[in-house]
Order: C-alpha cells, then sequence, then structure tokens
C-alpha cells in the first residue's frame, strides 16, 4: 500500500492536481505502444482511449507523441501529451519500478478526472538493434481497468 500511496502521488503531481485514491478513474486503453527507434534518437508513444460509462464508443479518442529519447535508448517522460479530437492529456513518468501512465480530463474548470497504470519495467525491454540499444514496451496492448496502479504495483512486487 505504501508503494502505491507513493505512486498516486507522483501521478497526482504529474496532473497538477490534488487527487484522492477515490477520484481514480478508469479509462479503456487499447492498442498501447512505445518504442524507441533504432538508429534514430526518437521515441513513439501511441494509443487509443475512451472511458466506459459515457456516450464514447470503442476504439475512442487517439493519442499519440514522437518524443526526444533519453540518451541511454530508455523510453522518455512525457507531460502533457495530447490526443486527437479530445481534451484528455496524458503523461508518462518514470518511477521505480516501471513509468506511471496518467490519462486525465477535465470535469470542471477546477478538478480533473485521472486514470493511472504502471507499466512496470518487466514489460519496457531494452532490445539490441546492432546500430544502438533501445526500449520498447512488450506488455499487453490493451490496459484493464481492473488493474490499475495499485494492483499492477502489487503484483510487482510479487515478482
Amino acid at each position: 500500500m505504501k508503494f502505491f500511496a507513493t505512486a498516486l502521488a507522483a501521478a497526482a503531481a504529474v496532473s497538477g492536481a490534488a487527487v484522492k485514491r477515490d477520484e481514480f478513474t478508469d479509462f479503456r486503453v487499447s492498442s498501447f505502444a512505445a518504442e524507441c527507434s533504432p538508429h534514430s534518437v526518437m521515441c513513439h508513444y501511441s494509443f487509443d482511449v475512451y472511458r466506459p460509462g459515457t456516450m464514447e464508443t470503442a476504439p475512442g479518442a487517439h493519442c499519440s507523441a514522437d518524443v526526444l529519447g533519453n540518451p541511454d535508448g530508455t523510453l522518455p517522460e512525457v507531460r502533457d501529451g495530447k490526443c486527437e479530437n479530445s481534451g484528455r492529456t496524458w503523461d508518462m513518468l518514470r518511477f521505480g519500478s516501471g513509468i506511471i501512465f496518467s490519462i486525465s480530463t477535465a470535469v470542471s474548470p477546477h478538478s480533473n478526472t485521472t486514470g493511472a497504470y504502471l507499466l512496470v519495467n518487466s514489460n519496457l525491454k531494452m532490445q539490441d538493434e546492432k546500430t544502438s540499444i533501445v526500449q520498447k514496451y512488450i506488455g499487453t496492448p490493451r490496459l484493464r481497468p481492473e488493474t490499475p496502479v495499485e494492483d499492477q504495483c502489487t503484483s510487482a512486487r510479487a515478482r
């Protein structure tokens, strides 16, 4: 639970909002991909997202970013990533056991709804591409709402 509290605080800091545990919302994420390109200094994040229980339907909004990779070939942090035709923003924040991936949408001028997931280090593989070593996400492309940060942190500790 201490691990989750730290992850929760980090996700709240990224979103710029004070967030309590019960304010976290699950977003359905599909087609998730993250990788750094061999023969390049660029990395790419891409996914589709929608929120169940609203008028949205799958696959929802498409979100992506091409960003400058870290010098060591690892996936970089992203702040305020954008989604097409949507007011959602997303962040990738490096954390001890992986990357915290959070998605936020404004519900009023003073509050956000945020969903967060942990991309565990075991799903972030360094690959030797002969000319460079780059990182790629090798986990499931569908992030399920029943495995938010707390559950993923628990399973990461169990490994």
